[in-house]
């Protein structure tokens, strides 16, 4: 797991400004740096190392290619790379390897498979700068989901390209200047999706993709190499436990082949249902005990620590619970700027970099429970998304838009209102964190006009009187969004190419990273998720209970009663933050004389909704975060 980037540089070389470039990586890659320069065919490539596979100098990158051909700069994990040399020793009785590192591996199969074959093959997670220097030619690729990020662009007149952005913003000849339209999906979606970024000219290369660009050819030829429905159907008559045997199965085959690493593993343990049982399948794989970690709130809400103490203590893990305080938040308050080079507003960012800190200080690789919810329907829009599906076909728009206007969503978000009262009090039973932001989605989903409307209305930020943007709703969204929902199914293969990629694995890679540490996810494995993809909804929810074959499977392994209770999330109590510990912080931000420099803002409604929000008159503290992460970014 490593950090690389470098740049064809048209202009003239500035050597200490590419060595600037290359230590704003360091946090991706603190065992080694390495550097490649051609100033004949104007290109540079760095590598910042973190030993994970074969700690020898052996291992240590830009690594070439037996013949000397290519050179490669990599950040990954390749799970399967010892029976990719099996393949090259049997394919072209290959044999001349040096070291047993992965990046080795992908770098000769590269050279005697070709690139597409090579991607193809390989399990694994990954993202990587490829020069030939026969052809003269850049290659740059990135991993089948999407796990491993990868930036790239012309900036100046130079193209850059590497693992982040900060290496772009230590040349003096990069401009940074903000894309309007990236700017409207952010404040839309929390995130930015590939292939935009924050910066014109510059792009995120989507999943599954590689790209090529030359010395003498500068337009760059993007090629996709996987696609998710790759997998056929499964054979319908399949009964309910082949398919739970089957999943069971390639499962802890995908654990297994993750624990490879010659440094300490351990795993997030948040007491749902995901972690559990891969924790639960580490330990039953591995001869010592597992270092299983979790945080605890002092908000019963959001707290599940006495649920993963209860499952580790089932399964026999050396379990540790982080305690979180105000030092806590406060820390990863001032180092979010420096955790993710643009803006991003997930809120649990705050957990997993606290969580991916304490980590650190005891193993060097972690597995998670990311995944799970989209490969086999966990989230609550999953359900509800079949009610409003036939809601659709029953009820016409006008009439839906008509109770959309008696049940306002003033009512439903003012903790004084009778219709808010009611709601919490019906919420004392069933624990749904956020309620009122909630309320709001679902109030909105209802005028819903067709398939993609209704996805996009679940993930949409839907307060807009903050900003003076044109062609702000759903139509933009479309235009630059590749949807195409058709049914139940599809809402399941749109959260994998756009919600696990662009949100989750952002999150979960840019906050494990910027502590050295590498983060796994057996439930997000690419052949896995394209299997779960090929069976159908209905087998997925039964009977209105979500993740069905998955409970199954665990009921196997826990008792009922650590497994059977409404699903919690890894969120944090943004409310209480934002009136409190970070109240001062976000006043700063929202001062007047700030937000009169952006034209697109309209301070007046903004100071208006935050005094609301402070006297508990809206729980719009999802939209204040996501605005006030913009701010402190730009302010930066």
């Amino acid at each position: 797991m490593c950090g690389f980037g470098g740049m064809f540089f048209f202009n003239k070389f500035n050597k200490e400004e590419f060595y600037k470039m290359s230590k704003s990586l360091n946090f991706r890659g603190p065992d080694s740096n390495g550097q490649f320069i051609d100033l004949e065919s104007s290109i540079c490539l760095f590598h910042n190392r973190l030993s994970i596979l074969d700690l020898s100098d052996a291992g240590n990158q830009p690594m070439s290619s037996f013949s000397k051909r290519f050179l490669i700069v990599y950040n990954g994990e390749i799970y399967n790379h010892k029976n990719i040399r099996k393949i090259l020793k049997d394919k072209y009785n290959f044999d001349k390897w040096i070291g047993h590192s992965d990046t080795e591996t992908l770098v000769n199969s590269i050279e005697l498979n070709g690139i597409k074959d090579t991607l193809n093959i390989c399990e694994g997670f990954f993202s990587f700068a490829l020069w030939d220097k026969k052809n003269k030619e850049l290659i740059i690729a990135r991993d089948k989901i999407g796990e491993k990020p990868l930036y790239f662009g012309f900036n100046n007149s130079s193209f850059y390209f590497g693992s982040d952005l900060f290496p772009f913003k230590h040349s003096k000849n990069f401009k940074t200047e903000i894309d309007n339209n990236s700017l409207k999906l952010y404040f839309k979606l929390n995130y930015i999706p590939a292939p935009f970024t924050i910066y014109k000219g510059i792009k995120k290369l989507l999943p599954s993709h590689y790209m090529k660009i030359s010395l003498n050819n500068r337009n760059p030829k993007f090629v996709k190499y996987w696609d998710l429905n790759n997998n056929t159907k499964i054979n319908k008559n399949y009964s309910e436990k082949d398919l739970e045997k089957i999943i069971y199965s390639k499962l802890e085959k995908n654990v297994k082949k993750q624990l490879l690493s010659d440094v300490p593993v351990g795993s997030f343990l948040s007491g749902g249902l995901d972690s559990s049982i891969v924790s639960y399948l580490m330990q039953k794989n591995s001869i010592d005990k597992i270092k299983t970690f979790n945080i605890a709130f002092d908000n019963s809400n959001y707290d599940e620590s006495n649920f993963a103490s209860k499952i580790a203590h089932h399964i026999g893990s050396d379990h540790n619970t982080i305690v979180v305080g105000n030092n806590d938040f406060e820390d990863a308050i001032l180092n979010i700027n420096n955790i993710f080079s643009e803006p991003f507003s997930d809120s649990s960012q705050l957990n997993s970099y606290i969580i991916s800190k304490v980590a650190k200080k005891s193993v060097s690789v972690i597995l998670s429970g990311d995944g799970g919810d989209e490969g086999f329907a966990g989230y609550n829009r999953h359900l509800v998304a079949k009610n409003l599906f036939f809601l659709n076909k029953l009820i016409p728009t006008k009439l839906r838009g008509i109770i959309n206007q008696l049940i306002p969503y003033s009512l439903l978000n003012n903790d004084n209102s009778f219709l808010f009262k009611i709601f919490a009090k019906i919420n004392k039973n069933y624990k749904i964190k956020n309620l009122p932001h909630r309320l709001l989605k679902l109030n909105k989903t209802i005028t819903s006009k067709d398939y993609d409307d209704i996805y996009l209305n679940f993930f949409v930020n839907h307060v807009s009187n903050f900003y003076n943007f044109d062609n702000f709703d759903n139509k933009f969204l479309k235009e630059n969004i590749n949807l195409n929902i058709n049914g139940l199914n599809d809402i399941l293969t749109q959260d994998i190419n756009l919600y696990l990629s662009n949100d989750i694995m952002c999150k979960v890679d840019r906050s494990s990273m910027f502590n050295s540490l590498e983060t796994r996810m057996p439930l997000a494995d690419a052949d896995f998720l394209s299997y779960l993809n090929s069976i159908d909804y209905s087998k997925k929810v039964v009977k209105n209970n979500p993740k069905h074959i998955l409970k199954n499977i665990s009921n196997k392994i826990f008792p009922q009663e650590l497994i059977e209770r409404p699903k919690m999330g890894f969120e944090v109590p943004l409310d209480k933050l934002l009136k409190n510990n970070f109240r001062e912080w976000s006043e700063d931000l929202l001062k007047n004389s700030n937000l009169k420099n952006y034209d697109f803002l309209i301070p007046q409604n903004i100071k208006v909704a935050w005094d609301e929000f402070l006297n508990g008159k809206n729980h719009y503290q999802h939209y204040f975060w996501n605005l006030l992460i913009f701010l402190n970014w730009n302010n930066n």
